[in-house]
């Protein structure tokens, strides 16, 4: 997939770039270390595909960044939205299940479960920073510190609570606040032999914590920071989850609009 190779390729970069950063963390330094490679790699045409840092051509697979160290406290006063990695300071990386070396020899599928809203009300919320999508969105609780900086978060879907690791993206995340979580993309694993046989099924996306209402031109909406990544593997041994993997809503939820700043 061009798109997945694209955004690997951009992600080696802003991972080497940000793990030897020396700008002490401020968002316009950290993106401008950057901004050469970007005009380099999108030529003439990057100001239309590129913006702070993700790449409009893959954006669901760049949204899913997540600091893999040097965590820090969030900004006092942020310049960026919560869902550009140039909001917070520390080494970015990404990583997706394709890329795990247990997977070699297995068909595996990737499925956009998310889509980006377009449209007057997403080019109206632009320069407040405002991402609109539309994706599954499922309720998060128990948060609990499993290991280093990560921790899992019970996902509560229509068959029962799902463990789901958490990296959040700064030291100070508010513990005592209700999550949810949106899917933005998910991998669907197949056993090798050609047959169609599910061995397993991971949701990849964001953690959200509500933080006020957006009054835009349709009046007020809940509006969503992002505090995390979140990785997901369903328990497919459950036979109603098989069923439903063809049928997503019935597992995963219809997507809703979701407004993230």
């Amino acid at each position: 997939m061009d798109q997945l190779c694209m955004h690997r390729l951009w992600f080696l970069l802003v991972s080497k770039a940000t793990t030897a950063d020396k700008t002490g963390g401020d968002p316009a330094k950290r993106l401008g270390a950057l901004a050469g490679l970007a005009l380099a790699i999108g030529g003439k045409e990057y100001q239309h595909n590129y913006k702070r840092g993700l790449w409009k051509r893959h954006l669901l697979f760049d949204l899913l960044w997540f600091i893999q160290s040097g965590h820090t406290t969030r900004p006092q006063e942020p310049h960026s939205p919560s869902w550009l990695w140039a909001a917070v300071s520390g080494a970015v990386s990404q990583q997706l299940m394709i890329d795990e070396k247990g997977f070699t020899g297995k068909r595996h599928v990737i499925v956009h479960t998310a889509t980006v809203i377009s449209g007057p009300e997403s080019a109206e919320a632009a320069d407040e920073g405002l991402l609109v999508l539309k994706c599954p969105v499922l309720r998060a609780v128990n948060l609990t510190n499993a290991e280093s900086h990560y921790y899992t978060v019970e996902v509560q879907s229509a068959h029962g609570g799902v463990q789901a690791r958490f990296a959040p993206d700064t030291v100070d995340f508010d513990q005592c606040r209700d999550f949810v979580v949106a899917e933005i993309v998910r991998e669907v694993v197949y056993e090798p032999g050609g047959q169609d046989r599910v061995s397993e099924v991971w949701s990849n996306g964001l953690v959200l914590r509500q933080v006020r209402e957006y009054r835009g031109s349709g009046g007020p909406r809940i509006v969503f920071m992002r505090v995390g990544r979140f990785w997901m593997r369903w328990p497919v041994y459950w036979s109603s989850f098989l069923r439903g993997v063809a049928e997503e809503d019935r597992v995963f939820g219809n997507g809703i609009p979701i407004r993230v700043v």
